[in-house]
């Protein structure tokens, strides 16, 4: 709250009204507040949401809802006994300890992503290094790396769990 919160339906109900077949992004699920995720639930279980205010219902129909999360990312490079790919028991046991059974339920599927191999990465420094050039060409500066550089970027701009977000800083 804050003068004027109660008036409209809410961003959210606003959006959909206007997009009624899209895709909604919910990033880091599990930042979300016990209330925003009991309103999913709702609108999971119902297909639609209500304004509380308004009264106003939208349909989620159409939408297709994703939702991303880091829970248990920092447990996947532990392999079990005669593993030989990523252990993906942290991040389910993670998922079962943070989301009630009755969200989990109406999750139709999850899907786990692997750590970035050695290509994806050689991706990730090509896109941001033309990205720094794009932004620098008015100085009329071209920066140009080598194997070694590239090889460092790769060594301390990846962290198991995180991806590759660290390389920008890097």
């Amino acid at each position: 709250g804050y003068v004027g919160s109660n008036e409209g339906n809410g961003r959210l109900i606003d959006e959909i009204e206007k997009h009624p077949n899209c895709v909604l992004l919910l990033d880091e699920i599990e930042k979300a507040h016990i209330d925003v995720l009991n309103l999913f639930l709702q609108v999971m279980d119902e297909g639609r949401l209500s304004s509380s205010s308004t009264g106003k219902t939208v349909s989620f129909t159409n939408v297709l809802m994703i939702m991303t999360t880091n829970l248990g990312a920092k447990d996947t490079d532990r392999r079990g006994l005669g593993s030989t790919g990523m252990n993906t028991d942290g991040i389910d046991a993670a998922v079962q300890a943070h989301f009630t059974p009755e969200f989990r339920n109406r999750i139709d599927a999850i899907v786990k992503f692997n750590e970035l191999d050695s290509e994806a990465i050689d991706k990730i420094i090509d896109k941001l290094l033309v990205g720094m050039n794009d932004r620098i060409k008015e100085r009329g500066v071209v920066v140009e790396i080598n194997q070694d550089a590239r090889e460092w970027l790769a060594q301390h701009g990846v962290i198991k769990g995180m991806g590759a977000r660290p390389m920008k800083r890097c």
